[in-house]
């Protein structure tokens, strides 16, 4: 494998290309070994110790990214990638270090008509395909990574690394038409990103440690919440995104409301003026009049203070 990684490191994108058809059907393989053991949450003594998972994932995200340059390439690796192996390294069982270069992979992958790997030859397939995979991506916004038996958790700034690389992942996806849609339609996507905002404004005010990454957070959140919801609102229907989450609506609310009246000093800082601005247009379309005006008597206007 080392002398793999050499080459490729040597000249990616001349290598990268050629690699593609056996090199990725090996390193799944091979990764296979001890990653469906761990997506099974069997006994550590079920895997293997001269396998490395996280070396193999390190060479696929190679040569991705030595084929992500040209179109036919890039499509070409998609083609050999398994849907059932993305997924599996999605899943909280995995060690987070795995989960991490998954994502990294997947950032590859939002193409002009497609996301992730492309099986399928029916449209309807390759749709389902994306919503499974979406799944378990939007998933670690909610949920953390599971430690083996024995080992400590994982610190906050690790999970914190982990929401900004879900949320940087989602954002390349919303930068084509189709995987914004994809996004749009997904039945679960919403009532997380409006959980995480929701929580991560909670860590604010508590003001515990990884103050600066939960405003970064909550940023990346409100702007992927109102990219979505305005540029695909005939696919939304708003409350039954929100009923997915306990609380949603309020959650919803609560968490623009705050941000749309934040002035961005000491717990909140760290919110951008822009992401105050898309709270207070998300807010406006959620509210009536009459509790706009009702929260106008709560909360100060920004520029009066």
């Amino acid at each position: 494998m080392d002398v793999v990684k050499f080459t490729l490191a040597l000249d990616t994108l001349t290598t990268a290309p050629y690699l593609v058809h056996d090199l990725l059907h090996v390193a799944q393989l091979t990764a296979d070994i001890n990653a469906i053991p761990r997506f099974r949450a069997e006994p550590a003594s079920k895997t293997n110790g001269d396998i490395d998972v996280t070396e193999c994932l390190a060479l696929i995200h190679l040569v991705a990214l030595g084929c992500l340059p040209n179109a036919e390439e890039i499509l070409h690796f998609w083609k050999r990638m398994r849907w059932d192996f993305a997924i599996m390294m999605l899943k909280p069982n995995q060690p987070l270090e795995d989960i991490l270069m998954m994502l990294q992979i997947l950032s590859t992958g939002s193409l002009q008509a497609s996301f992730g790997p492309t099986k399928s030859n029916e449209a309807h397939g390759q749709e389902m395909n994306e919503k499974r995979l979406i799944d378990p991506i939007s998933l670690l916004l909610v949920e953390s990574p599971i430690v083996a038996k024995g080992e400590e958790p994982y610190e906050i700034d690790d999970i914190n690394e982990l929401r900004l690389e879900v949320l940087g992942l989602l954002g390349a996806i919303c930068l084509k038409q189709h995987g914004g849609e994809a996004l749009a339609k997904h039945p679960l996507v919403i009532g997380r990103l409006v959980k995480l905002m929701y929580d991560e404004l909670d860590s604010l005010y508590d003001y515990l440690d990884g103050h600066e990454e939960s405003a970064n957070i909550v940023n990346l959140c409100i702007r992927l919440l109102y990219h979505i919801l305005t540029n695909f609102p005939a696919l939304i229907d708003m409350q039954a995104k929100l009923a997915v989450i306990h609380g949603g609506s309020h959650k919803y609310v609560v968490g623009l409301t705050r941000l749309a009246f934040s002035e961005s000093l000491v717990l909140e800082a760290g919110i951008e003026e822009d992401v105050i601005d898309c709270a207070h247009s998300l807010l406006e379309d959620r509210i009536t009049l009459d509790e706009g005006e009702a929260l106008l008597e709560v909360f100060p206007q920004r520029n009066e203070i």
